[in-house]
């Protein structure tokens, strides 16, 4: 008998931003994702860290981006960034 091993690689989780919106000179909303591709009756409870959005505080658009959100490493996040837009008062 000869062993062998079982490589077990991280399954792919697709992470997409939720766009968000605020009028100037309010406080940011949280923001949102969506996620699919879970295993292991895993959901979205398994995420820590946080997405971020680009500084700024004036009328206009700010990229959202991963930040440090992250699932583990049982999971290999393929993420859509969205954008965070400041309306005018």
């Amino acid at each position: 008998y000869v062993p062998g091993a079982i490589t077990v690689n991280p399954a792919p989780l697709t992470v997409a931003a939720v766009n968000g919106t605020k009028v100037y000179g309010t406080a940011d909303p949280a923001l949102a994702f969506t996620a699919s591709g879970f295993k292991n009756g895993q959901t979205a409870a398994i995420f820590t860290g946080a997405q971020t959005r680009a500084a700024g505080a004036n009328v206009g658009n700010y990229a959202i981006t991963q930040g440090t959100l992250s699932a583990g490493g049982n999971y290999t996040i393929t993420y859509t960034p969205g954008v965070f837009a400041i309306t005018p008062a």
